[in-house]
């Protein structure tokens, strides 16, 4: 839903809770962005530029896959083998890969439309 003022909703949460629960203050408002990539796997390690690392895409599942992301990121800056840091590679999405993602995409539409 995109709505020009977030705030309407963070005021109606907030005066709720000021009526129906024990509340002193809201002092922080927080929203999530469950950004997806197209792979639907989250990226997480280094990017081509030195230093510099990226954690995203979790989709839902930030709590479990930020744990995940922890430990690759600190494998990664220290040095250390991650089994897991090929499969999150920031960089994996070439032509190639692309590519196959849509005709995955293609073939799961196929295979909907005809059930």
């Amino acid at each position: 839903m995109d709505v020009k003022d977030k705030n309407v909703y963070y005021d109606r949460l907030e005066k709720y809770a000021y009526q129906h629960l024990d509340v002193k203050s809201v002092d922080y408002r927080w929203s999530s962005h469950d950004s997806t990539t197209d792979d639907d796997l989250p990226i997480i390690g280094k990017t081509s530029q030195e230093g510099v690392y990226v954690v995203t895409g979790f989709g839902f599942w930030g709590m479990l896959n930020g744990t995940t992301a922890g430990m690759i990121i600190t494998d990664l800056i220290t040095g250390k083998e991650n089994q897991y840091a090929a499969i999150f590679n920031p960089l994996r999405f070439t032509r190639e890969h692309m590519a196959i993602l849509k005709m995955r995409s293609a073939i799961l539409n196929l295979i909907l439309f005809f059930m």
